[in-house]
């Protein structure tokens, strides 16, 4: 792959430690930083964290691995928009803090979808396990948006320019927006290739 567009992961946090997530987020950030794709921004939005959760992100700005800001917000999605907003990058993908990518070339991979085909998102699976070791695949298939989430936000990588044409994520509709997000996409005909 010879084009390499700027990809901005945004990741959105709010007192990791005192939520006893601190090494999933760690992981968040060794995962994007060994991707094979190396032109990437990784950009965390913290909720103006007040448990340590600044001195962790300072630790890892210095090693050169995340830029952050920290500032209130109104909620996740408020969070999200502000990550898009001074994301960099052409393509963006949101990386929950406790999510990591199943592979090293999960970014490279989506990158050279995304210019084969000339798609405005591509998406993929997302594998879920819980604490106690339950497991679930969620699969990427669009056509089932009428009745269930056909990917979920995490799986996605979207033309930071489309999540504009969008108007951003919208802030009023709480836990569902991703949802609500997705089937806008589908609706307004953007190309999504799996």
């Amino acid at each position: 792959m010879t084009e390499q567009p700027l990809v901005t992961v945004i990741t959105v946090v709010y007192n990791i430690i005192e939520n006893g997530r601190k090494d999933f987020l760690i992981q968040n950030f060794e995962s994007v930083h060994n991707q094979t794709y190396k032109n990437i921004e990784h950009l965390i939005i913290d909720g103006a964290s007040t448990d340590g959760t600044i001195d962790l992100l300072k630790k890892y700005e210095r090693k050169g691995w995340i830029h952050f800001i920290s500032e209130p917000d109104s909620g996740i999605f408020d969070a999200m928009n502000k990550g898009h907003k001074k994301a960099k990058g052409e393509y963006a993908l949101v990386l929950n803090s406790d999510d990591w990518y199943a592979s090293n070339d999960v970014i490279e991979c989506m990158v050279k979808k995304s210019l084969e085909t000339d798609a405005d998102y591509v998406y993929g699976n997302q594998e879920c396990w819980s604490l106690n070791g339950n497991h679930a695949t969620g699969l990427g298939e669009q056509y089932i948006f009428w009745r269930y989430m056909p990917f979920n936000h995490p799986t996605i990588m979207i033309k930071n320019s489309v999540v504009a044409k969008q108007g951003y994520y919208r802030t009023d509709f709480d836990t569902v927006e991703d949802y609500r997000f997705v089937i806008q996409l589908i609706l307004d005909d953007y190309k999504g290739v799996y």
